[in-house]
């Protein structure tokens, strides 16, 4: 389908698009009707009935498990020419609140019970910033950065229900800060008078997180990686990361911990977090004064289980708010090393050191 299709060519041969899930394999064609109203086309469908969802490491023990409705879900980006869009948010906190609200109507389209009718996302797209009003390009005018993992299961855009040039997405496996990424932040924060905030996300079920556990448990096993210079660059930059998880988990649970049936993934969670806060207080440090639009800079965790946002805090209670999913970067070194103990002793961590699945 093309771009000026999109914006509403009308009267010629129509619009279509045909869509299949990455999920689910081949669906059934998605028609998109050319009509004087909104135009639209589906990013996702799932098909009407139960399909396995692949898990890979991160499936439970015993059967596959079963997307348990008979609903049809869509996920689509529409142009609609009777809505005027917004400009961006006029600041970092509707940034945030935009962000995390975002993400939260992400979650929730996939929290479905038996019975359940059909359910759509929907996403306003403005074909302006898809270039489809003519020869000239738009100009880019994300409102945030995001730094997050190469991984193919934590796509920024989506996660965070945002369309074209919203975000600044720059992505390296491990959420790992090396030159290349910052420089391109950098320019970002440089040239880009429309950021309002920098975020740096981790995922569960981090590779390179488990790969740099790996190593630091089992010293021999950084072997593997150790010949590969591109490959030992992004273990050892979370090397740190781990040895600070695991500083933690002896301070909040003592010398034992390290036989608790569930200690290794407990590390490997804590090294995700610890990792995302490390790399946003050095972002802070380098970006500190460097321009006159000096966004602030926050951190998360996307859980690849439940499709949200969080950072495991043991003191957190109630319903949490924008500040409590995207958190602040640390100001200093002394507020880092005080969050070690926090998510050590938070309730996914004594999860997960007891043997529970995360």
């Amino acid at each position: 389908m093309t771009l000026d299709s999109m914006a509403g060519r009308r009267g010629r041969e129509g619009v279509q698009s045909t869509l299949s899930s990455p999920l689910v394999g081949a669906a059934p064609a998605v028609p998109v009707a050319d009509r004087a109203g909104p135009v639209e086309f589906a990013w996702l469908e799932w098909s009407r009935y139960c399909h396995t969802i692949p898990l890979g490491d991160l499936a439970p023990p015993g059967p596959p498990t079963l997307l348990p409705t008979r609903a049809m879900l869509d996920f689509i980006y529409r142009y609609d020419p009777a809505v005027v869009h917004a400009p961006g948010p006029a600041d970092a906190e509707e940034a945030r609140r935009i962000l995390v609200a975002g993400n939260d109507a992400f979650a929730r389209l996939f929290d479905l019970r038996e019975g359940d009718g059909p359910r759509a996302h929907v996403i306003p797209v403005d074909p302006v910033q898809l270039g489809s009003t003519g020869d000239r390009a738009p100009p880019q005018s994300p409102f945030a950065v995001v730094l997050g993992c190469s991984d193919a299961r934590a796509p920024a855009e989506l996660l965070f229900s945002q369309a074209s040039n919203e975000l600044f997405v720059v992505r390296v496996a491990g959420t790992v800060l090396g030159s290349e990424g910052l420089g391109s932040i950098q320019f970002a924060h440089g040239t880009l008078d429309t950021i309002r905030i920098i975020v740096v996300l981790g995922h569960s079920g981090c590779g390179a997180a488990t790969g740099a556990v790996t190593a630091f448990l089992d010293p021999a096993r950084y072997l593997d990686v150790a010949p590969t210079r591109p490959l030992r660059a992004v273990v050892d930059r979370l090397l740190v990361s781990a040895a600070a998880g695991h500083a933690a988990l002896l301070e909040a649970h003592g010398a034992k911990v390290v036989s608790a049936p569930g200690y290794r993934e407990a590390l490997i969670e804590m090294t995700t977090t610890v990792n995302a806060a490390l790399t946003a207080f050095t972002l802070r440090q380098e970006l500190d004064g460097a321009g006159s639009n000096d966004p602030p800079i926050v951190y998360s965790v996307f859980d690849l289980g439940t499709r949200r946002l969080r950072v495991p805090l043991h003191d957190a209670s109630g319903e949490p708010t924008p500040g409590d999913i995207l958190c602040d970067a640390p100001r200093s070194r002394e507020e880092f090393q005080a969050l070690g103990a926090p998510i050590a002793r938070s309730d996914l961590i004594r999860q997960l050191l007891e043997g529970a699945p995360g």
